[in-house]
């Protein structure tokens, strides 16, 4: 099992639901409408890098539709097509405000944390340039604009800034940002200013992953945002199997 953000960040049960006894999640709506936006917006993307006009943006967009509508329940089916046009418009708005330099996209790495036997992996959206300056990109898809803090996106960037470190002997933080595509609007761009807590933040969870790999210790996190059915495609199994009647419950207590 590789060391990841994604599952570093998420409940350790749900590791364990889905890693560990190999319970796949099918596809889910959420995910496929964000990765549909982020085909259209590499469309452009990939050109600059390549210099190459290859496809066009809602050609590809609906090439993935048609590729993946069939693996979603029927109501998201519907759902997932009628929403297309406005992806298409949010990606397209996106990409008409790009002002840095793409090198690479979707570019996998491998690194070696000490004291885990566990490889740490990543794969970052964009790495660009802006003038001279090394940027990497994480893009996101919402709904509308997003003016809550989010420090999951904070230690995303922060491990693909020490890879980009290590990985090019760079001695500074490289600038960090989530850009967010918003369907039928203009894209939001958020900077974040990452330092060393976000990457000891990010290290750290790295580390207690390994830790309950090694342990094969996979608590519950029914305090995250996570778990609920629309985050998490085991909720429905982990709160039938993981559960007790009060009575039961009390029965592990002494007064």
């Amino acid at each position: 099992m590789n060391l990841t953000h994604s599952r570093a960040g998420n409940c350790p049960k749900a590791i364990f639901l889905g890693d560990v006894e190999g319970n796949r999640a099918p596809s889910q709506i959420q995910h496929l409408m964000g990765t549909r936006m982020e085909v259209g917006a590499n469309v452009v993307i990939n050109e600059k890098i390549t210099g190459v006009t290859a496809t066009d943006i809602m050609e590809e967009m609906q090439q993935f539709t048609d590729e993946h509508v069939g693996s979603l329940p029927p109501d998201d089916q519907k759902k997932f097509v009628e929403s297309l046009p406005k992806e298409h418009d949010g990606a397209r708005r996106y990409t008409e405000q790009i002002d840095y330099y793409p090198e690479s996209t979707q570019t996998s790495f491998k690194m070696q944390l000490k004291g885990c036997k566990n490889p740490v992996v990543g794969k970052p959206d964009v790495v660009a340039k802006r003038g001279t300056e090394p940027l990497i990109i994480d893009i996101k898809r919402k709904p509308s604009r997003v003016y809550k803090r989010q420090n999951e996106w904070r230690l995303q960037l922060a491990l693909y800034a020490i890879w980009y470190m290590k990985a090019h002997d760079y001695h500074l933080v490289p600038a960090c940002e989530n850009h967010i595509l918003i369907p039928g609007a203009n894209p939001q761009i958020i900077n974040q200013d990452i330092n060393s807590d976000d990457m000891y933040g990010a290290m750290e969870r790295l580390q207690q992953l390994q830790k309950n790999i090694d342990e094969n210790y996979w608590p519950l996190s029914r305090d995250s945002y996570l778990c609920d059915p629309k985050w998490c495609w085991h909720y429905d199994d982990c709160h039938a199997r993981y559960t007790m009647s009060a009575d039961d419950i009390l029965e592990n207590f002494t007064c």
